[in-house]
């Protein structure tokens, strides 16, 4: 378990749906073994220089990201995970975020999809295969459309580009979820393992559901 990393966490800065604080995330990683783990919430950096210095403090790689609902050209919202990998990722981090905020009023926060595919040397990208974009074209088995959609992040991306998958079942993947991926594979796109950490404990469960509820 010591070389596994979440790459999906959420705190309780995504408002939403996020129980942890940034402590509790750290916390629970070093009890666990982790050499490194990720903060990514909902649209939003705001809890991103706590677990940034508590993390250095116990030890523990802090990878700083943000969950974005994105616009794409198709009908309504995708998402994205954007990793920074070093200060100046960091910094466009923050500048998408608080783009998100200023741009979308009270309407639902998100980013264009050209902001985030330009300037994107610094970022890592993951493109969870339960993102809307990606698994309706899977639903469909438009292998055609998944390949437009991963060259076009590819060329801003490289291979700092990723396929995100998560499986809730013994069964193995969805059939959309395995499409994604099997379509990934024949492009040399790599797949990470990854599931949206909303809580750390098995008896948070309610307490998560109690907050979706009121939200």
């Amino acid at each position: 378990m010591s070389e596994f990393v979440h790459l999906q966490v959420k705190s309780h800065y995504s408002l939403r749906s996020g129980l942890p604080t940034p402590k509790d995330i750290v916390d629970a990683a070093q009890k666990k073994g982790l050499k490194a783990v990720a903060m990514t919430d909902k649209n939003s950096f705001f809890g991103i220089i706590k677990f940034y210095n508590y993390a250095i403090s116990k030890g523990v790689k802090p990878i700083c990201g943000v969950d974005f609902d994105i616009e794409s050209n198709l009908k309504g919202l995708t998402k994205g995970l954007l990793l920074a990998k070093n200060k100046k990722g960091l910094e466009k981090l923050f500048k998408l975020s608080t783009e998100s905020f200023i741009q979308s009023g009270s309407e639902k926060r998100s980013i264009p999809e050209q902001d985030i595919l330009n300037d994107a040397d610094n970022l890592v990208c993951i493109i969870p295969t339960s993102s809307n974009n990606l698994r309706n074209l899977a639903l469909k088995k438009d292998e055609d459309s998944i390949v437009n959609l991963y060259i076009k992040y590819q060329k801003a991306f490289t291979e700092n580009l990723f396929i995100g998958v998560s499986n809730f079942s013994s069964n193995g993947y969805d059939p959309a979820a395995a499409f994604a991926c099997n379509t990934a594979k024949k492009n040399n796109i790599s797949v990470v393992a990854i599931n949206d950490v909303l809580f750390l404990e098995k008896e948070d469960h309610l307490a998560h559901q109690a907050k979706v509820a009121i939200n």
